[in-house]
């Protein structure tokens, strides 16, 4: 029998409103190709099917547009104003064009536990953006904090086209290939140069899909699937591995912790037996790692692997001024004088695209930037305590509600998945206390995804009990 629920994803004819916004994003597209340089020229040119899969069914371009959000970067001197508008317009004419097809009245929107939390972050994210640009802040930077919030209004449109865990599932088999082809160029590149390569090469994507990958695992009830799982995690874990960034480091094992701490809990064991599989599962995993990366290190390379390891780790506790350890003063300086500007404008902060500028004293120059390497610090510098809050309150509800209604799950796959993108946000939440992971459209897109997704997953298997209950 079909849902009553589904009824506004068949499809639907156009308003007069609708073709005319599918109108001006398709002459955007065409103007972009013509102002952007030939690499984000390509990234407008993907955009061209979503448009033409839209007039048949949205979630295939959903899919594809959340899938490949995941290769867009901005970072250094690789964007421009121009860009960043044409972008971001781009975005913002996909929702509408989504909202106006699909929900054509607004009580059609499906009511979850995060619509709340997530409109509140939107709608103070818009008014801080009109702020910054009545302020005259530079479009440029403007424009790349934007595009990676307004990432979180996908989440919207996941709840809504995407109806079954089904989705939810090929989704995330998408997501796999994505990370798979990051990898594949990261690591490539890594042995190519032969030595540390930071930015986009080296991203927190691929770890993130490793986390799921290995919650999978956890949750499934046959061994072959448990191999297969574990075994599908390594390429991404490698790529981890080899970016050498501390923070990545800490994040994936905080959030790894925190996965296999809720698997055990969740368990029938005993609580001394809990300890020690938690034990012997922690020292297995972090040997086989370790001696994989070790070996391809040296075969390829002929570098010392653990090594180099052991010396980025040190690094964090240093106190001596070194090469390794001058980008931890250095941001120690810059959280002082980012606290600074915070007791001024405590309350509603500065505007989206506010540039703020400290003293190197070690380069003896001074330093301007848009990003402050820690998201809490730069949320409340731009957005004000009502911005963190709003932003906070977001995982408060989802870890809240999320927890306790994925113990119920019976699907192990489904499980695994729904504790998997839990601890997603874990690990992007750790990584933030030193970057500004929530300021990056690649990181953005994929936890709106991965926040529909727990709630979908949840929404129908708690349907499912009621009607066995029923």
């Amino acid at each position: 029998m079909k849902n009553p629920s589904d009824s506004y994803l068949e499809s639907q004819p156009l308003s007069r409103t609708g073709l005319f916004l599918l109108i001006l994003l398709d002459l955007l597209i065409i103007l972009g190709i013509f102002l952007l340089d030939y690499k984000f020229g390509l990234i407008v040119l993907i955009t061209i099917p979503f448009l033409l899969l839209s007039f048949s069914d949205l979630r295939i371009a959903l899919w594809l547009l959340i899938a490949f959000s995941t290769l867009v970067v901005f970072y250094r001197g690789l964007v421009s104003a121009v860009m960043m508008v044409t972008l971001s317009s781009i975005l913002i004419f996909v929702f509408l064009a989504a909202y106006l097809k699909f929900c054509i009245r607004p009580w059609e929107i499906k009511k979850t536990y995060l619509n709340l939390p997530v409109a509140v972050f939107m709608a103070i994210v818009f008014f801080q953006a009109l702020r910054g640009i009545f302020s005259s802040y530079p479009l440029k930077w403007l424009g790349t904090e934007l595009l990676a919030y307004l990432g979180f209004g996908m989440f919207f449109l996941v709840i809504n086209l995407c109806d079954k865990k089904e989705t939810i599932r090929k989704f995330f088999q998408l997501m796999i290939v994505v990370a798979y082809y990051q990898v594949i160029v990261g690591i490539w590149n890594y042995f190519f140069v032969g030595h540390r390569i930071g930015g986009y090469l080296f991203g927190t994507f691929p770890s993130l899909i490793a986390l799921v990958l290995l919650n999978l695992s956890f949750y499934s009830k046959e061994r072959s699937k448990k191999l297969t799982y574990l075994l599908l995690s390594l390429p991404p874990l490698l790529h981890l591995l080899f970016s050498f960034t501390r923070g990545y480091w800490l994040g994936f094992i905080g959030a790894l912790v925190f996965s296999y701490g809720i698997y055990l809990l969740n368990s029938d064991y005993s609580l001394s037996r809990k300890f020690l599989k938690f034990a012997k599962g922690t020292v297995t995993f972090t040997l086989l790692v370790l001696i994989l990366g070790s070996s391809l290190h040296g075969f390829l390379i002929g570098g010392n692997f653990a090594s180099l390891v052991a010396r980025r780790l040190t690094s964090s506790f240093s106190t001596k001024l070194s090469p390794e350890t001058a980008s931890n003063f250095e941001r120690l300086i810059e959280y002082e004088a980012c606290w600074e500007r915070i007791k001024e404008k405590p309350i509603l902060g500065y505007g989206i695209g506010y540039i703020h500028s400290f003293t190197d004293p070690f380069l003896r120059q001074r330093i301007h930037r848009w990003a402050v390497h820690q998201f809490y610090l730069m949320v409340t510098l731009k957005m004000g305590l009502i911005g963190l809050l709003a932003f906070l309150w977001i995982f408060y509800v989802f870890f809240r509600e999320g927890l306790r209604k994925s113990r119920n799950i019976q699907s192990g796959y489904y499980r695994g998945l729904s504790f998997g993108f839990l601890a997603n946000s874990v690990q992007l939440l750790i990584i933030s206390l030193t970057n500004h992971e929530f300021a990056s459209v690649v990181n953005t897109f994929y936890l709106a995804f991965t926040l529909g997704g727990v709630v979908i997953i949840n929404a129908q298997n708690d349907q499912i009990s009621k009607e066995i209950n029923s």
